[in-house]
């Protein structure tokens, strides 16, 4: 029996203090992966600055006091689309429909903010996360270089 989200965690908006749970939760996958690259640590020494600070905004996944998921979403510059990014749940606990409802959460949000599209950037490795993304719509396109060493597949979802 599939365990329900909302049994397992609740949703929040992240604060500061939550910083280091979230660096540690991200690079638990960065380097079992292998995945790690210099932006990681701007992304995740720095979250309110490289999302909030730009008008985009952070979710976590929490349970028994401890963050056991991450999403980002930072707005791109002059335009009515933005990326999702650092989307990720504690390995013991994937499965049970988390990572799926910070995505869909994300994307109700953003839509109601008037955003048209959305993009993400991933790597041939994250096989369940490309599978949750296809899920819930986003599509592979063409990747004409990014700004991330790591990433070979880029996907879109329009709103």
């Amino acid at each position: 029996m599939k365990v329900v989200m909302e049994d397992v965690c609740e949703i929040i908006e992240y604060e500061d203090i939550y910083q280091p749970e979230v660096k540690a939760l991200n690079y638990s996958w960065l380097n079992k992966y292998d995945l790690w690259e210099p932006i990681d640590d701007e992304y995740l020494d720095y979250p309110r600055e490289t999302a909030i600070d730009f008008g985009g905004f952070i979710l976590l996944a929490r349970a028994n006091r401890k963050i056991i998921g991450t999403v980002f979403f930072v707005p791109i510059e002059d335009s009515k689309m933005g990326e999702v990014c650092k989307l990720c749940v504690s390995e013991e606990l994937q499965g049970k429909g988390i990572g799926e409802i910070l995505l869909k959460r994300t994307i109700d949000r953003v839509k109601k903010n008037g955003f048209e599209h959305l993009i993400l950037y991933s790597n041939h490795k994250l096989v369940k996360a490309l599978r949750l993304y296809q899920k819930v719509g986003f599509e592979f396109i063409e990747d004409n270089g990014n700004h991330y060493e790591t990433s070979d597949i880029k996907m879109a979802l329009k709103l």
